[in-house]
């Protein structure tokens, strides 16, 4: 460089990484919704090297949590501004933008706070708008710096070692600890920059230091520095220290400084990025073909439950519906249909109990199955986890667990006799509905309902029944240990006959568990929204049952934020209407009493095929033969699932 002529600054380099967009997205996502306020990021920058790399700033996902940056780097102070549509990025005052950025920037110069905080010195800005459908970004970043009007000019330029070897290798070990910095030759100290704006006749004794980002010119932090120490002092000239990544890279200027460079009130704000084509534009990124189709699945479904959140439903716990276990006892029309809805409330662990296979009627009806697995003769269970694994896989760092388990469950009035399995199975189904949050009993027939009633009646856990007629369905809660004495009723608590083998002496058409088609998604639907709904209730299963309520009626949308919580919803499709009823436990129950629970805990396995022997076991146990003794003969005219 020749001397006196004008001091260029080289500008900051953006360099946001894949992760820091991503970051973005997941906090505008879960945190920041629809608020468009500046928000505070930090990015990472490294003293100058000739080895490359120039004057970069660096961004990555710990820009935007507040981590630490990489190891060796110097934080740079930024704000990012999303905004909510690509309307409003664009029609953004852009010139205002950087102006009050510049503002804030002299202020602090003035005010002092850049003294104390030299890093704003190395501050920036990015505007920008998330499309978190697509994954695209749109954006543009602004390193504001102030105007040097009339320009700072370059009188000399020395290397860093002219002020002492000894002294070169300290300045460049302070520069990777901080932004800015003051140099005192007469005392051979290293001050603050604080401590340096008390120095009165400062920019004729010391040497005012920057780690510098650039290398063949200085860069913009330094330019920041030389209007800082002109605005303080107005002096005419300024020792600035540019510090690099090595001794030998640094170098010291003498920089004249014309009345009035930088010091104006309203001094001009510089530095927005150009674009990749070099001229003054925004830039974007795609980041949808930089991920794996999982992810991107993944993302946006988590949206559609976001944006619930963000309007509608400011309740909606998105974490707990993901953490929720649910075991799906059936993977048939009903299994199917639950799992789906599961998946689009963003339910990512599903286990699904099923003893058949595909069968060729299946697919038509049953969603989660395809020809081809009926052909290949797969099992229900397993066929089901792996499809919703396909349809909703979670991302490679918190994978969606879809299982699917092969195994017969007890029945009344169905004996095992002869099946080897039939303990290790129980023993199994115990410890899956003691291990999951709820349970969903999907099962063709009645008696396949009893086993796993008395399970979760043992274990306390929450369990939703799902029953289907040919155009009646039921869907129902039984009640838990937190509703006290009167707590809700079971599936089997209105019926005074014990469940027993119901294919037994029937026909194919008595047999048939066909029933209209749309019932299953109808009822299924309902099963999967009553569950969410008291996943939101302070007392979660074990909130009471609410009666029906007129719409007109406002419902607490503190304790039911999704509205209210009946024991069992029966609808009628001949009618297209539903019902509320609730039942009461019976203390004679078949499954829930607690003479049937303790008789399984006392006797385990024993007592489970006792009853698939001789379902009049049951019936003793439970009370009901004595009751029916009391008044009279009983006669089971129930035709149905029902």
């Amino acid at each position: 460089m020749t001397e006196f002529e004008t001091l260029r600054f080289a500008p900051f380099s953006s360099a946001p990484k894949v992760a820091f967009w991503q970051a973005v997205g997941d906090a505008k996502l879960r945190d920041w919704r629809l608020d468009d306020g500046a928000r505070a990021i930090t990015g990472a920058y490294w003293p100058g090297s000739s080895s490359g790399g120039g004057a970069r700033l660096e961004l990555g996902a710990s820009s935007v949590s507040g981590g630490a940056g990489p190891e060796g780097a110097l934080a740079a102070p930024g704000r990012l501004t999303l905004v909510n549509t690509v309307e409003a990025f664009r029609s953004r005052d852009k010139n205002a933008f950087l102006a009050d950025a510049a503002a804030a920037l002299a202020d602090a110069m003035d005010s002092g706070a850049a003294w104390e905080r030299p890093e704003v010195l190395a501050g920036f800005e990015v505007l920008a708008f998330a499309d978190l459908k697509t994954q695209k970004f749109v954006y543009w970043f602004a390193f504001p710096a102030l105007a040097l009007d009339p320009a700072a000019r370059l009188a000399k330029s020395e290397p860093l070692a002219s002020l002492g070897g000894d002294v070169a290798d300290r300045l460049v070990a302070e520069a990777l600890a901080s932004v800015a910095f003051a140099f005192d030759p007469a005392t051979n100290t290293i001050l603050t920059l604080a401590a340096a704006a008390a120095v009165d006749d400062a920019p004729r004794t010391l040497v005012f230091c920057v780690a510098d980002p650039a290398t063949a010119q200085p860069g913009w932090p330094a330019r920041n520095l030389v209007a800082l120490v002109s605005r303080r002092f107005r002096a005419t000239a300024a020792r600035v220290a540019c510090i690099r990544a090595t001794a030998a890279e640094s170098v010291v200027l003498d920089v004249a400084l014309p009345e009035g460079c930088g010091r104006g009130a309203e001094s001009r704000g510089v530095g927005w990025e150009p674009n990749a084509a070099g001229r003054m534009g925004p830039r974007s990124v795609d980041l949808a073909h930089l991920s794996d189709p999982a992810e991107l699945a993944t993302a946006a479904a988590t949206l559609n439950l976001e944006l619930m959140r963000w309007r509608l439903l400011p309740d909606l716990d998105v974490d707990k519906l993901k953490a929720t276990k649910c075991l799906l006892l059936g993977a048939g029309t009903l299994g199917c249909a639950v799992s789906r809805n599961l998946v689009a409330w963003g339910v990512a662990h599903v286990t699904f109990v099923d003893s058949g296979k595909v069968s060729y009627s299946n697919p038509a009806r049953q969603s989660l199955y395809e020809v081809d697995d009926a052909a290949k003769h797969k099992d229900k269970a397993v066929a089901a986890a792996d499809a919703l694994q396909r349809i909703a896989p979670g991302t490679s760092s918190k994978p969606a667990r879809f299982e699917g388990r092969v195994m017969t469950i007890a029945m009344p009035g169905h004996s095992l006799a002869g099946d080897a399995n039939a303990e290790q199975d129980l023993a199994d189904l115990s410890a899956m509905v003691a291990a999951h949050d709820v349970v969903f009993l999907l099962t063709d027939t009645r008696e396949a309902r009893w086993l796993p009633t008395v399970l979760a009646a043992a274990h306390d856990t929450l369990l939703i029944n799902v029953a289907l007629g040919l155009d009646t369905f039921v869907v129902s809660r039984h009640g838990l240990a937190g509703q006290g004495p009167g707590k809700l009723g079971c599936y089997f608590c209105n019926d005074v006959m014990a469940p027993s083998d119901s294919s037994k002496d029937r026909t194919l058409d008595q047999q048939c568990t066909v029933s209209r088609p749309g019932l299953a998604p109808v009822a299924s639907a309902l099963a999967v929204e009553l569950l969410v709904a008291l996943l939101h209730h302070p007392a979660g299963g074990a909130a009471d049952a609410d009666p029906e309520t007129p719409l007109s009626q406002r419902v607490d949308a503190k304790a039911r934020p999704l509205g209210i919580l009946p024991h069992s919803v029966r609808g009628f499709l001949t009618h297209f209407q539903t019902v509320l009823p609730t039942t009461r436990a019976f203390d004679k129950c078949s499954a829930c009493s607690d003479a049937v629970v303790g008789a399984f805990r006392d006797r385990g396995f024993g007592f489970v095929a006792a009853v698939a022997a001789d379902p009049a076991h049951l019936e003793a146990v439970s009370g009901l033969t004595g009751m029916k003794a009391d008044v009279g003969d009983w006669e089971d005219d129930d035709d149905d699932d029902f």
